[in-house]
């Protein structure tokens, strides 16, 4: 029989962890095209329940709701998978590195059961000795698990099941599209001119942010080269305008042009996600730290300077054709000055 039902574990799954799964999701349908595919976060996030929800129905099938699967704490471990247990699946993929939530998965039924956390420890498969892209080696959270795939097909064909055929990737467009037309409309009237640029300063997580003193100094000094600055404001930044256009405003009024300064998320009926994606593709280039922000923003194809401190530049790059990466001195990213971002901003 083949593997007719994947189950997908993933300890919480924010927006920006949503997105940076797409290409490993789409991967995982391509190779398993008949397969229903569910997916479960944690007790706080699925972004696949709701924010990305109309734009995933082609790869995956079910997201399960939030606090479906909880595995916040080790004691959760006894009872996280209580409500899965009237499930079954042929084959369970668990892309945490954490061995005790893996373990919390146990009474959940199935066939096999593939997860790296701890050395493979509590995995029904360990990858064979070559397949080094099944370990760490390759970081990026969009690619790491990818060695998971083959492992569970070349597991099916052992167990002389007959597979589904695969479907080439080049041939499966799941028609990502990300915003339509009146959403495309309303960031033209927001973005009127092309060239540019946009500003992410916010972030979920404060040791992710650079200083919004640092971006405003930035944009001084490129508002002072004639560029046009857009900074793109998330809900829980809005008070930040007034001190932005206070701080910005002898530069704005230096300005040859007309709309120097924008926030154009203000502007917008709704700050969706398909709405953010019409914004970004219209800037020339953004600058950002790693968060949500810049992972949507990526989904568009501009070009990016995102700074980073503490978390891993290798797992966590945007998904963008063109981008370039400054990390902090000691892990900080308070310790990016604006030169080395205003130059990273000029090459991209």
């Amino acid at each position: 029989m083949a593997v007719e039902s994947i189950l997908v574990c993933t300890n919480g799954l924010p927006i920006g962890d949503a997105v940076r799964h797409l290409p490993f999701a789409t991967a995982l349908r391509c190779a398993f095209p008949r397969a229903w595919i569910a997916w479960a976060g944690d007790h706080r996030w699925n972004a696949y329940t709701d924010a990305l929800a109309p734009h995933i129905h082609q790869i995956i099938d079910e997201a399960l709701p939030v606090g479906s699967l909880n595995r916040r704490r080790p004691t959760d471990m006894f009872g996280a998978a209580n409500t899965m247990q009237h499930r079954h699946f042929d084959a369970i993929l668990d892309l945490q590195r954490v061995g005790w939530r893996t373990l919390a998965l146990a009474p959940i039924s199935r066939r096999v059961m593939l997860a790296p956390g701890w050395g493979w420890m509590f995995s029904d498969l360990r990858p064979s000795r070559g397949k080094k892209s099944a370990s760490s080696n390759t970081r990026h959270i969009a690619r790491m698990h990818d060695a998971l795939i083959d492992m569970l097909y070349d597991w099916q064909v052992a167990q002389q099941d007959t597979p589904y055929p695969r479907i080439s990737p080049t041939d499966f467009d799941p028609q990502f599209n990300w915003y339509d037309a009146a959403e495309e409309q309303a960031a033209h009237a927001a973005v009127p001119h092309l060239g540019t640029i946009g500003i992410i300063p916010g972030s979920r997580e404060p040791h992710r942010q650079w200083s919004l003193e640092s971006y405003i100094a930035l944009a001084s000094r490129l508002l002072a080269e004639g560029h046009r600055i857009a900074f793109l404001l998330g809900p829980e930044e809005t008070t930040w305008q007034e001190r932005i256009e206070a701080a910005l405003a002898d530069a704005c009024a230096g300005a040859t042009h007309d709309h120097a300064l924008t926030f154009p998320l203000a502007m917008l009926p709704s700050a969706s996600i398909g709405a953010t994606v019409a914004v970004a593709s219209r800037l020339r280039a953004v600058v950002t730290a790693d968060c949500g922000g810049m992972n949507i923003a990526a989904l568009s194809g501009v070009p990016m300077v995102v700074l980073f401190g503490a978390t891993d530049p290798a797992k966590s790059a945007p998904q963008t054709p063109i981008f370039e990466i400054i990390r902090g001195t000691n892990n900080e990213v308070k310790n990016i000055g604006v030169e080395q971002a205003h130059q990273a901003l000029a090459r991209v």
